[in-house]
């Protein structure tokens, strides 16, 4: 199973629509339609209806929802455990400015 399928499943249902998946995900309309297409095959299930207004996930679709999240996360934990196995620090960072010594 390709994590770029799952990814653009999630993203589709999660904002509503083929459009802000890919405005999110750095793909075209088409793209992600496709890829979500190929999972609906490879797993020969109905995920997404499509319709004028978006996508809404079908039953099929609510069900596997969970456990495609699951899928991405523990991805996403291998990809992390690797790293620092490699030695480097994985995470996240804030820094903060003030606006007026940010805009110079």
């Amino acid at each position: 199973m390709e994590s770029a399928r799952c990814k653009a499943f999630l993203e589709s249902i999660d904002c509503g629509s083929f459009k802000a998946a890919a405005d999110k995900l750095g793909y075209t309309p088409s793209g992600v339609s496709q890829l979500v297409s190929a999972l609906e095959k490879e797993l020969e299930l109905t995920l997404l209806f499509r319709t004028k207004k978006g996508v809404v996930p079908t039953e099929e679709g609510r069900q596997l929802l969970p456990v495609v999240r699951s899928f991405l996360k523990r991805e996403q934990d291998l990809y992390v455990l690797a790293s620092e196995m490699r030695g480097l620090t994985v995470g996240s960072i804030t820094i903060a400015a003030y606006p007026s010594i940010a805009t110079t």
